[in-house]
C-alpha cells in the first residue's frame, strides 16, 4: 500500500510511545494512560499486521471480527479512498525492532539514527526496506488520526516499543509525538525470559542491545519530547508517577489513571493480563527469588554496567 500524501491529511493526533524492553510493564503503563479521558491506549498497533484473522482483541473477538476495530479498519479505508485495509498490509513489522543482536546497521538503521526525515527520503530510492518505513509511518499516523478521531480523543498509545518504528513515527511528525521511555530492572526482564525458556546470557544480551538501541536512536530527538518513567515507580506510587506523565504530556492529571479499567478496552495484546479483570497494580520482583548466584553473575557480567546506570543496584 503506498503513503498518504494528501494536505487533507487531519494530522489531529498526538502520538504517545512506549519504548523499552519487552515485559518492562507497557501494557501495563498503556491500560493506565487509556483511562485518562483525553487519551486512547491501544496497545501494540504494529501487531495489527500481525495474524489479525486469530489474533484477539482485548475484548475477546479476534481483529478481523471486532466491531471496534472493524470500524477503524472501514474509516481508515475511506481516508486511504480504498474498498477496503487489509491489516497485513498496513502496519509493517521490521528491522530495527526484531533483530536486535544483529552487528552491523543497516542503511535504514542509519538513516533512523541520524535522525534526518530528507536522508531517509532520498535513501528511499536506493533501499525497498527504506521506502517501505516511511510508507508505514504515513500510514500508521493515518490510522492515529482514524483512532483519534472515533475515540475522541487528543492522544493515542502506541506501545509497540520498537526502537525503529519509535524513530520514524516521531522523524514523520515530530511535533506531534510524544516518548515515554519505560525502564525495569534488566533482572526482572530477564527473569521472564527465562521463564519463557531462554538462557540467561541470551537474554541479558537481548535487554542490553534493545536499550542500546533506544538510547541510541533517541540521541537525535530532543529532551522536551522524552521523559524516563520506570516500572518500579508506577508500581509503588502510581499517582506520583501518572502526575508527572500528565505534566510532560500538558494534560490535566485524571484521579483514574491509576485504576486498572480493563474490561472497556480495545487493545492489541502483548500481555495476557490484558484478558484479566479486577486486578490491582502489583509489582512484579519474582527475579530476586527465582534467579540463581550464577545467573545474576551471567547478567552483571554482560549487562550490569547499564543496569547500574540506569540507578539499579546490586
Amino acid at each position: 500500500m503506498a503513503s498518504v500524501k494528501s494536505d487533507e491529511m487531519l494530522e489531529q493526533s498526538q502520538l504517545i510511545y512506549i519504548a523499552g524492553a519487552s515485559h518492562s510493564g507497557s501494557t501495563l503503563l498503556d491500560l493506565l494512560l487509556g483511562n485518562h479521558s483525553a487519551i486512547s491506549g491501544m496497545g501494540e498497533i504494529h501487531r495489527l499486521s500481525l495474524q489479525p484473522e486469530t489474533r484477539l482483541c482485548s475484548c475477546g473477538e479476534t481483529i478481523n471480527n471486532c466491531p471496534y476495530w472493524n470500524k477503524i479498519a472501514h474509516l481508515t479505508a475511506i481516508e486511504f479512498g480504498l474498498p477496503i485495509i487489509k491489516w497485513e498490509e498496513f502496519c509493517v513489522t521490521h528491522i530495527v525492532g526484531t533483530k536486535y543482536l544483529r552487528k552491523f546497521p543497516t542503511a535504514l538503521d542509519l538513516g533512523l539514527i541520524a535522525g534526518q526525515m530528507s536522508l531517509l527520503k532520498i535513501g528511499s530510492f536506493l533501499s525497498s526496506d527504506i521506502k517501505k518505513y516511511i510508507n508505514m509511518a504515513a500510514n500508521s499516523w493515518l490510522l492515529f488520526d482514524v483512532i483519534a478521531k472515533v475515540q475522541k480523543a487528543s492522544y493515542v498509545v502506541d506501545s509497540t516499543k520498537s526502537a525503529g518504528r519509535m524513530k520514524v513515527l516521531y522523524l514523520t511528525r515530530p511535533k506531534n509525538t510524544r516518548i515515554i521511555y519505560l525502564v525495569r530492572d534488566g533482572r526482572a526482564v530477564t527473569a521472564s525470559a527465562i521463564r519463557r525458556g531462554q538462557q540467561m546470557s541470551q537474554a541479558a544480551k537481548l535487554w542490553q542491545r534493545v536499550n542500546k538501541n533506544l538510547l541510541l536512536m533517541m540521541r537525535t530527538i530532543p529532551q522536551e519530547s522524552i521523559l524516563t518513567v520506570f516500572y518500579e515507580n508506577i508500581c509503588r506510587n502510581p499517582e506520583r508517577e501518572m502526575r508527572k506523565i500528565s505534566a510532560f504530556l500538558n494534560a490535566p492529571y485524571e484521579s483514574i489513571m491509576t485504576k486498572l479499567n480493563i474490561s472497556k478496552t480495545h487493545n492489541i495484546p502483548g500481555n495476557p493480563m490484558l484478558f484479566e479483570r479486577e486486578q490491582e497494580i502489583q509489582i512484579d520482583e519474582r527475579w530476586k527469588s527465582q534467579l540463581t548466584s550464577f545467573e545474576l553473575k551471567i547478567f552483571d557480567d554482560i549487562a550490569g554496567n547499564l543496569n547500574r546506570h540506569f540507578g539499579y543496584e546490586n
